[in-house]
């Protein structure tokens, strides 16, 4: 992780090329799963980031959708969730989980960002799944800068 600190300041003059800038996020996504293990965030099954009565009803439908992988449907309803609560972190997450799912990367990291910037000291490892779509679509810059993030928050609190 020293390295990582040492010359993150200095990446844009760092010149890598595709092969080996692939080769060290996949180092530092190695290093850093095994930092955080299988830590997550946990919430209660019913315990929404919204007070919208309407927009966890549309989530909610929106959640039976997807578990039946009706993806368009699920996602019409999250648009209605957030429809009824444009803060509702919990419809971004899952819409972003669809779009990764149906192979919209640039839409799901789109879904994540947002969610993220609502609250990011409570969604820290929406910039490690931002890092991992980056990181296959080949955003390598993006993704270090996410992963760099992730990291620096873990070490602020190794519980996330």
């Amino acid at each position: 992780m020293k390295f990582l600190k040492k010359y993150s300041s200095n990446f844009s003059a760092i010149k890598f090329s595709s092969s080996k800038m692939r080769f060290l996020l996949t180092l530092v996504f190695i290093v850093v799963l095994n930092a955080c293990g299988s830590t997550q965030q946990t919430k209660g099954r019913f315990d929404y980031y919204t007070d919208s009565k309407k927009a966890i009803k549309y989530f909610e439908g929106a959640m039976t959708f997807y578990q039946a992988r009706q993806h368009d449907d699920a996602i019409s309803f999250l648009n209605k969730a957030l429809k009824k609560d444009e803060n509702f972190i919990d419809a971004y997450v899952l819409k972003g989980n669809i779009l990764a799912e149906i192979n919209k990367p640039e839409m799901a990291i789109e879904n994540y960002q947002k969610a993220f910037d609502i609250k990011p000291e409570r969604m820290p490892k929406l910039l490690y799944m931002m890092a991992k779509i980056e990181l296959e679509i080949g955003q390598y810059e993006k993704a270090f800068k996410h992963i760099l993030a992730y990291n620096a928050r873990l070490d602020k609190d190794p519980g996330l």
